[in-house]
């Protein structure tokens, strides 16, 4: 999920990037002035980039130090159920 996400995002920058440049060429701004404009316009992108990176970060901590025997469940119900679950799909 985290590389569909960023590369959607990514695609979409870039189409608002392209825009920005060629609508800002067509109103004849400054060549600096457009630069200026499409790297604020970055900068959300930037900004959220760096926040998926460090989710994907903790999430894989949290699965390194992941221990079933700590899991707290609403009910034993819950509990077995789950430990079935897991023992079906991975036999352990």
């Amino acid at each position: 999920l985290f590389l569909e996400a960023g590369l959607a995002l990514g695609l979409a920058m870039i189409y608002l990037h392209t825009t920005l440049n060629w609508t800002l060429r067509k109103m004849g701004w400054p060549l600096e002035l457009s630069m200026l404009l499409r790297l604020c316009a970055l900068h959300p992108f930037f900004h959220y980039c760096r926040r998926m990176l460090h989710e994907k970060r903790q999430m894989i901590c949290d699965l390194r130090h992941f221990q079933f025997a700590q899991v707290e469940c609403g009910s034993d119900f819950d509990r077995d159920f789950i430990h079935a679950g897991i023992r079906a799909w991975y036999g352990s």
